[in-house]
């Protein structure tokens, strides 16, 4: 795990409250998705400023020594394929656990609705969901997924 100071951002990178944070449930009929219809999802925009932003794009690719590598498409059981007729694009995963929570402590009072999980088998999966486990969200997924798409990239609608 990179440290953040490694990276050129500083201790203070990120704290404090989000500058503008607003919330979008996201409605998948509207969005010609009908099929997601009962799932749940947000846009979270404003989570932080644009100087921001481009502080962590800097790092990012700083970490990266400036590679994007293609991005990869899941193919279940824990493998990736390189599948460009469906994404093409750049990626660059980097996994930082101190910058994930001052991220999650930005949004985590905007999104209630997931703290606490329970008979929620579209998220947990059927087994806990059986089985009546309650899931309690602490943290968000240290690893970051950053994608870059230039002109004619894309990831097309499955």
């Amino acid at each position: 795990m990179t440290s953040l100071n490694a990276v050129g951002l500083d201790k203070g990178f990120l704290s404090g409250h989000a500058p503008n944070l607003t919330k979008e449930i996201v409605d998948w009929r509207a969005g010609g998705l009908p099929g997601y219809e009962g799932m749940w999802a947000v846009v979270l925009d404003g989570v932080m400023s644009e100087e921001e932003c481009d502080l962590l794009v800097a790092a990012v690719e700083s970490k990266a020594d400036g590679k994007w590598e293609r991005a990869l498409v899941n193919t279940g059981g824990g493998r990736q394929a390189l599948y460009e007729d469906i994404r093409s694009c750049g990626r660059i995963i980097w996994d930082n656990h101190d910058l994930v929570a001052k991220l999650w402590a930005r949004i985590e009072a905007a999104v209630p609705e997931i703290h606490r999980l329970e008979n929620q088998p579209h998220i947990t999966g059927r087994g806990p969901a059986k089985r009546k486990e309650v899931w309690n969200v602490t943290r968000l997924n240290e690893r970051m997924r950053f994608l870059k798409y230039t002109s004619g990239e894309y990831f097309k609608r499955m």
